[in-house]
């Protein structure tokens, strides 16, 4: 390989890792815009409604087509590599030529893709998930370091290769002279081997962190500057006056606004209708979320409902308080009804862990 040649794809390959850095400041630039301007929509600053238009602005389409980008501009690369290794120029017989057979079979070609994971654009964390999110972003610079260290070592192969071919055409009286040469391939065959299974291991650790910071993450038409005063906050004395049974119990544990403390059963649907507070629902329990159980469950009262913190999941075990167990118990051990339509679990973004 040419010296000019390296020098060109050694450019390609910086221009691919700042193609990469790029894309991650990008999405958490406008994931912190988004986050400034719904603060701004509800504060009342947007009577043209541009803030909203910029708000339903999608911008992962433009990020996916600059990780697009970066794959192809890493193919490029290989693909090259690969070429000037696979068709040298005809300089002579190789004395030995299966031990460098092997080792021009054995190039390594371009990883595959892997998509950059932008976490929710609200950009808000609470304190309870807060070290949650810091895991995340150090998995996803560690992705970013190990791709690029990848690509140096294959890079680095690709010039062995070269040399030992190089070196085997110019000297065919000593067959050993290769040897080590053939040894550092090796090594660093080795070394793209544990690279690549570290890529595949923190590939996955970034999607299972954005995925469950996302099950906590506020939803639509969430008011952030509501949220931080109910993270750092606690019930008003009314609602723990004036609330009785499982919902004086919630309010006690958990800093309720107003609103959401009324008859058990109706907990779900007021959040429906209060989006300002980001509560989303689902089926899965979560450490500090409130299961509302409607009227028709078997343990739930037949007028009120029935609302439980949860305190812990330990597998498919959720661990519950109320006001009857003021101690963690088994959910399973009070009702066989543990999961179905007459069960939804509250995802409280100020409070719940993710």
């Amino acid at each position: 390989m040419t010296d000019a040649l390296e020098v060109q794809l050694s450019t390609l390959r910086q221009a691919s890792d700042q193609l990469l850095h790029s894309t991650l400041q990008i999405g958490d630039s406008a994931a912190a815009i988004r986050a400034v301007l719904r603060e701004l929509v509800a504060l009342g600053y947007d009577a043209g409604g541009s803030f909203h238009l910029a708000l339903n602005t999608d911008f992962e389409p433009q990020l996916e087509t600059l990780a697009r980008l970066k794959t192809q501009l890493d193919g490029t690369v290989y693909a090259v590599e690969n070429a000037m290794i696979a068709h040298f120029p005809p300089l002579g017989a190789l004395l030995n030529p299966s031990p460098l057979t092997y080792l021009l079979g054995s190039v390594r070609s371009a990883p595959e893709h892997v998509p950059v994971a932008v976490f929710d654009p609200d950009r808000y964390v609470s304190a309870t998930n807060r070290a949650l999110y810091d895991d995340l972003r150090a998995n996803r610079d560690a992705l970013a370091h190990e791709q690029t260290r990848l690509q140096t070592l294959i890079a680095q192969r690709a010039g062995l290769v070269e040399d030992l071919r190089a070196l085997r055409n110019r000297d065919l009286s000593d067959p050993g002279g290769s040897a080590e040469l053939q040894a550092q391939i090796q090594r660093i065959d080795g070394e793209i081997v544990r690279s690549q299974g570290e890529i595949e291991r923190l590939h996955g650790q970034v999607e299972t962190l954005t995925a469950r910071l996302e099950r906590v993450a506020p939803g639509l038409g969430a008011n952030l500057a509501e949220i931080r005063q109910l993270e750092i906050g606690e019930s008003s004395e009314a609602i723990k006056l004036y609330t009785e049974g499982c919902v004086n119990y919630i309010v006690h544990r958990i800093h309720i606004p107003p609103v959401l403390a009324h008859d058990a059963h109706l907990w779900n649907d007021i959040a429906a209708q209060n989006p300002q507070y980001g509560i989303t629902q689902g089926s899965e329990p979560l450490p500090g979320s409130v299961l509302v159980m409607e009227r028709e469950h078997s343990y739930a009262d037949d007028l009120y409902g029935h609302v439980m913190y949860v305190e812990r999941v330990d597998g498919d075990t959720v661990w519950v308080t109320d006001n009857l167990h003021a101690e963690p118990v088994k959910l399973a051990d009070l009702t066989s009804e543990t999961t179905g339509a007459n069960i939804t679990y509250l995802y409280l973004p100020w409070h719940t862990s993710a």
